[in-house]
């Protein structure tokens, strides 16, 4: 009996934790016809495609936990359940604004806007802690992403990325990383930063904000516009060719430029885990033989 419970146990290490990862949620939004789908990260397959719909011209998404927060044109960042797609709150970040990206650190939802700034709110609640958290060095700032205490920001009419401090806003650097053509969003793998830029996806020391390559993902990207990283996987949405595309994080060759296609003008992905049904029953009964196992030995 010891000797079946252990190569169970064997079989479910191998099972639940093999060479590739375990398949995950993908989120896009489409800001032409204003839904947010759902697609498997392994196989491009659509969940629903409609995951949530009704939304405005939608410019950015972002997940933590269970809860799904998208930016439209409408003047609001929505969040909804990453499960079931009900709406949890709205927040409005002000008349005639428009929200372009977000990102989330801990309880702390960063909103960058139209004019020129970075909101602050809490993202439990919606509520607004400081609609003003960032103002130096902004220029038209769209993506956002945050790397320890630091919050990284880029701005599509100055060309330009820039560092501040996550817990104040201050300064860091307007200029961490300069001279970029209307880039549009960020993503961080290991200690490399990636910036969209136009029909290339450009990578970045994080630490110094040198150059690694202004051509890491290349080719067809038809307007990168949005990005995300998981695993050794950097996904790109193309928003002039309607797809979602995989590539290595680690060298940027191209694993399915068409992984996910059929999209409205795809503007913001996120990503999220999901439990494997089989992985999950494996690690019951394997649990539950180890627990047999120990009270025949007692």
């Amino acid at each position: 009996m010891k000797r079946i419970i252990l190569n169970l146990a064997y079989f479910i290490v191998l099972t639940v934790f093999p060479g590739k990862a375990a398949a995950q949620v993908l989120y896009v939004v489409n800001s032409a016809s204003g839904t947010a789908g759902q697609y498997n990260s392994n196989t491009g397959t659509p969940i629903n495609s409609s995951f949530i719909s009704g939304l405005g011209n939608a410019q950015d998404i972002a997940i933590s936990g269970n809860n799904l927060y998208v930016a439209d044109n409408s003047g609001n960042v929505g969040a909804y359940n990453a499960t079931t797609g009900a709406s949890l709150f709205s927040i409005s970040i002000g008349s005639g604004l428009t929200p372009q990206g977000i990102a989330i650190s801990g309880n702390n939802l960063f909103v960058s806007a139209n004019n020129n700034t970075v909101g602050l709110y809490d993202a439990t609640t919606g509520a607004l802690i400081n609609s003003n958290f960032i103002t130096s060095g902004l220029s038209d700032p769209r993506g956002i992403v945050s790397s320890g205490n630091n919050l990284f920001v880029c701005n599509y009419s100055s060309g330009t990325v820039g560092q501040y401090n996550a817990t104040s806003g201050a300064s860091i650097n307007n200029n961490f990383i300069s001279v970029l053509w209307a880039p549009s969003d960020l993503a961080i793998y290991d200690n490399t930063l990636f910036v969209s830029v136009e029909n290339n996806v450009a990578a970045y020391n994080i630490t110094t904000g040198s150059l690694i390559s202004s051509s890491f993902v290349s080719g067809n990207l038809g307007l990168a516009s949005g990005l995300a990283v998981s695993g050794n996987s950097l996904f790109v949405a193309a928003q002039s060719l309607n797809t979602i595309g995989e590539y290595d994080a680690v060298s940027g060759a191209t694993v399915n430029s068409s992984l996910v296609t059929g999209l409205s003008s795809p503007t913001g992905i996120a990503i999220s885990s999901v439990p494997e049904p089989s992985a999950v029953s494996l690690c019951v009964v394997g649990l539950g033989g180890l627990a047999m196992m120990r009270r025949r030995r007692s």
